[in-house]
């Protein structure tokens, strides 16, 4: 599946993963593999990037992304940027310019539980996707 993700490059993207395994293709260069409870935040710099999901056929998949425009997130928690590492605080502040940025990890059970109650939720401004 290729997903063409082209607002603007303030976007910042959460991607979690239940269940199922994915490849995510950032570029055709530089991509990354998902596994249950694993999670990745991703940024790019570049407009109208053509990105690419590769998953088995015929396999469950739950599959969760969050975006956050950093552009109008920022604002209201830039003194918790202070308290993390400077390499994760300059992705938030779009400082990264011309590279992509993968932080790829395990998520807690909190997490899962959480993304779960998020999917329930039914308030306007939030806007959901899950597959």
């Amino acid at each position: 599946m290729k997903v063409e993700f082209s607002e603007a490059v303030h976007i910042l993207r959460y991607f979690f993963l239940n269940d199922g395994s994915l490849v995510h293709a950032i570029s055709p260069g530089f991509r990354y593999r998902l596994a249950p409870y694993m999670s990745a935040i991703v940024s790019q710099q570049e407009k109208n990037v053509l990105q690419q999901f590769v998953f088995p056929a015929q396999k469950k998949l739950d599959l969760v992304i969050l975006q956050i425009d950093t552009k109008k997130y920022i604002p209201s928690v830039s003194r918790e940027l202070l308290e993390i590492p400077i390499e994760l605080a300059n992705v938030f502040l779009n400082k990264c310019e011309k590279e992509y940025f993968l932080y790829h990890s395990v998520f807690s059970l909190s997490t899962s539980q959480t993304l779960n109650e998020l999917g329930k939720v039914k308030s306007d401004g939030i806007v959901k996707r899950f597959y």
